[in-house]
This record gives C-alpha cells, structure tokens and sequence, in this order.
C-alpha cells in the first residue's frame, strides 16, 4: 500500500512485443488497502483498466 501512495504507479504492462498485438493487454492488478487509505484518484483507479481493492 505504501508504493500506491508514495509513487502512485500505473502497474501496467509496456512490453514492445506486446504492443504490436492488437489491443492493449494488461493484467488485473490487486491492491490490499486493509486501512482504506486509498483516495480515489490514484492511477490504478482513474485509468480504466482493471483493478480489485481488498
């Protein structure tokens, strides 16, 4: 949780060899926010792929 909050990453997948298949591939990504410190405009939550809070 702490990475979500400090850098505010984007966990998404920028392989070269993937971008040349159709579409963009990018696995769920899970996060554990156990505090739900979360605020709602991090990356992982406002760049419309999909993500699951615990």
């Amino acid at each position: 949780m702490g990475t979500v909050l400090a850098d505010n990453p984007r966990l998404t997948v920028r392989d070269k060899a993937l971008s040349k298949l159709e579409g963009e591939i990018h696995p769920r990504r899970y996060v554990l926010d156990s505090s739900l410190r979360m605020k709602g405009n991090e990356h992982l939550l406002t760049d419309g792929l999909g993500t699951t809070i615990f």
